[in-house]
């Protein structure tokens, strides 16, 4: 190939005489029927050209072979074209160029392999087109193609490697700032998390990779753990490695750079990337700190990568650099750690003087521990000489659950697996390096999920075994070196310390204590036997308080009454008891109590009030009482005599209900029509049967010059709440219907007063219509109320539907429509309320609409008077006379 100004032509432009294009045309039919052999030829070709270049890894040496494949394919392209692009050939060529610089092929042998592949060809095809006779000048033309073509591929072919060479100086000048960042980073930077994860960018920066992880040897040396990674699976990413089976071991063992390209990859455990496709390359690094390996950089790629001297120099020269910057970073963290520790422990002494009793001193014990020792978890077991038991009272790092379980478990002595045993018995902190497998019952109850590694410490007190603390790990890695047993030993012996002085302190005030309830519940006894024969037979309920309000005695019939027995009141004060109140003794629920007036030297002879039984109930009494002096002169006890007048007030409120509910339903009924309506041979009657006195259903109907206004509602609920709501509805209905002609409006402005004066979620359902006599069209609205229904001489029952049925009251803006319809004679519309289809047999079945629409088809010729007291009396019948909703119809019949 000889050099070719690539810029002189857009195209390559080959139009010939006829006898040229037909040699062409040969050509390329020469090629493409001997394809196959001449491919087969031009690799052994270049094969035998690449004997002497052994440098070439086998996949650069497949693709370098491959990419002659390419060049035969382009050949035939460029001569059976009438033009090829330059783009096109600078494209390819280029693209091909820098894949060589990226496998490490020089120029000079990519420009000789095409000489070599290329004079072989031109032999072929000379030797087959030679004997065809064509002239010198179509041999000449087809020679100046072919030396086009020589040209452009050799230009473009020095542009990509000149191009490679231009970025590979800047890559060095960039790989030169990189060490210089990271060298900075050394010097201003002890946050360990945050060193690695500059190594690692400045390492994939360098090559160029998004795949790569940073792994530091353990205690052993026989374990590897990732501590910064990008580009892997988290599967991988995370977790104790063993070393064997690693290229990584490989280079620690070496103590050098090792790379490895696919088949030499085989056999080793590597991680597996985010994106799924198989690594292809691996390069491992050395870190090093005093010349030793402490870890290892580790750089994937998922394609087979060739990598320069620089690149292996930048990477083992970053490998020590990193070793410093890990050592800095861990010393520093270490000498925070024991500062926080310091100011810990004594911290610790503090809250340990000021904790209130030994379950907050065990708290404060596990829960600093943990933070001192920097464990997963810390548990603590106290020793119960008596039953040689150790028994669980507290745990940090546990869940709730877990604690709750095993709280106050005990566990035998005997049962203790080997290491625990041992610390018991000979006083010493044992390490546990590896938890077993095994279901012993102490790592059944005891060992908490996932441990790895546990540190058992006896609790002793010259000698005398209080307790045990036992810390655990979920880490791989080794979390109790030689410093941490003996900080946790200390730590201990002071806990211990403490626990011993509690456990006697709280012993001594439960041995007074026991003594001071003998006292006093003797005292008690002898009083209630004074009390108790003369109380006993009287029906009221009596009580016997003392000072601090505490009842001493009850004699049946109080039992009765609150529901506590005479051993259950004990200890309990008479606020408890009466109220329910879990307050101190001195305060009271009730602002006016009488026994509290009592003790305060008030006279209390008679009283009427609540209180409030076992169960929860609120029980009206009136009572009496009396007070007990003392030899002091002050008020020693207060007797307390209560009768039941629940029956007495349930009459009474009763009677009151009963005059309400009455008062109610007459003004009701007064807001109701009277008389069925008659106007030009239309007749509307209407009827209504409710559950209770009063109810929310309601209907209306009144006639104004030539229109007929009907109206049935429901407001939600039931009882005098319900029955207010429909009043204020048939109401602002009336008065918005004479000043408004159109029915949204007179609808819009119901919702409005019904909204503003809604102080609950309760609401109510409509139908509101209007029937032109003149005309004899019905138009109606329909908020959220049953559809009703229209039968006439000779058609099918149907209901009249509506495309919007918002409810009114409950929202400040409705959604409703108009709906029209033109009436015929005989025409009857029935409306009604969903206490119609909604009432229930003694199976709970729903009367429902069905047999609504049955009854009233059969029904069209029945009078509208008799028609709806068989309606209603056919609901009542399906539903054993006893309707749980109000029950409201209403008939409007056409004349014929």
């Amino acid at each position: 190939m000889d050099d070719f100004s690539a810029g002189a032509h857009k195209n390559i432009s080959r139009i010939s005489a006829p006898e040229v294009t037909t040699l062409r045309h040969e050509l390329v039919e020469f090629l493409r029927e001997n394809e196959e052999r001449m491919i087969s030829e031009l690799v052994r070709v270049v094969d035998a050209f690449l004997s002497d270049h052994n440098e070439l890894t086998p996949a650069a040496h497949a693709d370098f072979r491959q990419s002659f494949h390419d060049f035969y394919q382009l050949y035939m392209n460029y001569f059976k074209a009438a033009e090829l692009s330059h783009k096109r050939i600078k494209s390819f060529v280029e693209d091909l160029g820098r894949k060589y610089v990226g496998q490490g092929v020089e120029l000079g042998l990519a420009i000789d392999s095409f000489n070599a592949w290329e004079d072989f060809a031109w032999d072929e095809i000379v030797a087959s087109q030679l004997p065809n006779g064509y002239s010198g000048e179509e041999w000449v033309d087809l020679a100046s193609s072919r030396d086009s073509l020589s040209k452009l591929v050799s230009n473009y072919m020095r542009r990509a490697y000149h191009a490679e060479e231009q970025l590979s100086m800047k890559k060095q000048l960039e790989e030169f700032r990189a060490l210089s960042r990271l060298g900075q980073t050394i010097v201003s930077t002890v946050d360990l998390e945050r060193v690695l994860g500059q190594i690692l960018d400045v390492a994939t920066s360098l090559l160029q990779t998004r795949i790569g992880v940073i792994m530091l040897l353990d205690e052993t040396g026989n374990y590897l753990y990732s501590v910064v990674d990008i580009g892997l699976s988290r599967i991988r990413a995370r977790g104790r490695i063993p070393v064997e089976n690693t290229l990584a071991g490989v280079a620690i063992k070496r103590n050098e750079y090792v790379l490895a390209r696919d088949d030499e990859l085989a056999g080793f455990d590597l991680p597996k990337p985010v994106v799924g496709h198989k690594l292809r390359s691996a390069l491992s690094i050395p870190v090093l700190v005093d010349e030793e390996p402490i870890g290892v950089i580790e750089l994937y790629e998922t394609t087979v990568r060739a990598y320069t001297d620089l690149d292996i120099t930048m990477l083992t020269t970053l490998g020590p650099q990193a070793g410093i910057a890990i050592k800095n970073a861990r010393l520093f963290n270490e000498e925070r750690r024991r500062r926080r520790q310091a100011i810990t422990m004594r911290e610790f002494a503090q809250l340990i003087n000021e904790a209130r009793d030994l379950d907050e001193l065990l708290e404060i014990i596990a829960e600093k521990t943990l933070k001192v020792l920097m464990v997963d978890r810390c548990s603590l077991f106290l020793f119960e000489p008596e039953t040689n038991d150790l028994t669980f009272m507290v745990g940090y790092g546990r869940n709730t659950l877990q604690a709750w379980v095993h709280n106050r478990f005990h566990i035998p002595v005997s049962g203790l697996e080997e290491a625990t045993s041992r610390a018991l018995r000979e006083r010493v902190p044992v390490l546990i390096e590896n938890i077993g497998e095994e279901a012993s019952l102490e790592l059944r109850i005891f060992k908490g999920a996932r441990a790895k590694s546990c540190l058992q410490i006896p609790l002793v007190v010259k000698d005398d075994l209080v307790g045990l603390m036992s810390l655990e790990s979920t880490s791989d890695e080794a979390r109790f070196g030689e410093d941490a047993i003996t900080l946790a030993d200390s730590f201990a012996k002071q806990a211990a310390g403490a626990i011993q002085n509690r456990r006697l302190r709280e012993k001594l005030f439960e041995q007074q204590l026991t003594i001071k309830n003998a006292e006093v519940n003797e005292k008690l006894y002898h009083e209630r036997e004074k009390s108790e024969a003369v109380l006993k037979a009287t029906p009221d309920a009596v009580f016997m308080i003392d000072r601090e309000k505490k009842i001493v005695f009850v004699n049946p019939a109080a039992e009765f009454l609150i529901g506590w027995s005479q051993e259950e009141t004990r200890g309990l004060t008479c606020h408890e008891a009466f109220y329910g109140s879990k307050s101190a003794s001195e305060m009271c629920p009730n602002l006016d109590c009488p026994i509290n007036r009592m003790f305060n030297g008030e006279r209390v002879n008679y009283s009427e009030g609540e209180i409030v039984n076992r169960s929860g109930k609120n029980i009206p009494v009136n009572g009496t009482f009396t007070s007990i002096i003392g030899q002091d002169g002050k008020i020693e006890n207060v007797v307390a005599m209560y009768r039941d007048i629940s029956e007495q007030k349930e009459l009474e409120k009763y009677a009151l209900i009963q005059r309400d509910m009455e008062i109610a339903a007459d003004i009701q009924s007064s807001l109701l029509p009277r008389e069925a309506l008659l106007a030009s041979g239309v007749r509307v009657h209407a009827r209504q049967r409710q559950a209770r006195e009063v109810g929310g259903d309601w209907f209306d109907y009144w006639r104004e010059g030539e229109k007929v206004f009907l109206e049935v509602g429901d407001a939600s609920g039931h009882g005098i709440g319900a029955a207010l709501l429909a009043t204020m509805a048939i109401n602002a209905l009336r008065g918005e219907a004479r000043r408004h002609n159109d029915i949204l409006e007179v609808m819009e402005h119901v919702n409005t007063s019904l909204y503003l004066a809604n102080r609950s979620e309760s609401f109510v359902t409509v139908f509101f219509g209007v029937l032109d006599l003149e005309t004899m069209t019905l138009s109606y609205a329909s908020a959220g109320h049953e559809e009703p229904l229209i039968v006439g001489v000779g058609k099918p029952l149907v209901p009249l539907t509506s495309k919007k049925r918002s409810l009114l009251g409950i929202f400040s803006r409705m959604g409703l429509d108009v709906q029209r319809r033109k009436l015929d004679p005989g025409d009857r519309i029935v409306v009604f309320t969903d206490g119609v289809v909604d009432a229930k047999s003694s199976r709970s079945k729903r009367y429902g609409l069905k047999q609504l629409n049955r009854f009233v088809a059969a029904n069209h010729h029945t009078p509208p008077e008799k028609c709806i007291d068989l309606l209603i009396e056919n609901v009542l019948d399906f539903c054993g006379g006893e309707l749980k909703d109000d029950i409201t119809v209403m008939t409007c019949d056409i004349p014929y």
